[in-house]
C-alpha cells in the first residue's frame, strides 16, 4: 500500500521489482554467469539492494512499515547430475488409481525432488530442495545409483 490503495500481494510486488535484474542481458545476470563460471564448485552468490523511487508501505498485523529499499539475495548454481526416475501407483478410496512420477538428483550439495502428481499429464508439480547430507545422497552425487 502506498497511496491508501491496496496494490496486491508483497511477493508479486517483489517479483515485478526484480524481474529486470534477471533478464538474460542484464548486468546482474552477466555478473552471476561470470561468477558461476569462475567458481570452482559452480556456485555464486549475488546480493543487490534496490532503492525505491516511490513511497511504499507494507501493512502487516495492523502495523505500517515504510519500505525504502529492497535487498535481493540470489544463489546461482551451474552443475549437472544424473536424474533418477521413480514411478508408483497411488490409489484412494474415492478415486481411480493414478500414476505418480518423481525425478530426483543430488546436485551442488542439494537433494532435489520434482513430483508429477498426475504423471506426464500434471498441470502442477511439487519441487522439494533439501540439504544433501546422507551417504545415499553422496553416492548419487558421485554418479553411482542409490534408491530413495
Amino acid at each position: 500500500m502506498c497511496c491508501k490503495k491496496d496494490h496486491g500481494i508483497l511477493s508479486e510486488w517483489i517479483k515485478s521489482s526484480i524481474a529486470p535484474l534477471m533478464e538474460p542481458a542484464s548486468e546482474a545476470q552477466q555478473l552471476l554467469v561470470n561468477a558461476v563460471r569462475a567458481s570452482p564448485d559452480g556456485q555464486a552468490y549475488l546480493s543487490v539492494t534496490l532503492p525505491l523511487k516511490e513511497k511504499h508501505r507494507i501493512i502487516f498485523q495492523d502495523l505500517e512499515y515504510d519500505v525504502r529499499e529492497v535487498t535481493i539475495h540470489v544463489h546461482a548454481v551451474a552443475a549437472t547430475a544424473e536424474l533418477q526416475l521413480r514411478q508408483f501407483q497411488l490409489s484412494s478410496p474415492d478415486g481411480p488409481m493414478k500414476l505418480v512420477s518423481e525425478l530426483g538428483a543430488t546436485i551442488a550439495g542439494k537433494k532435489v525432488r520434482i513430483t508429477f502428481p498426475d504423471g506426464g499429464e500434471s498441470r502442477r508439480i511439487c519441487v522439494q530442495i533439501d540439504k544433501a547430507d546422507t551417504a545415499a545422497d553422496a553416492s548419487i552425487t558421485a554418479g553411482k545409483t542409490a534408491s530413495w
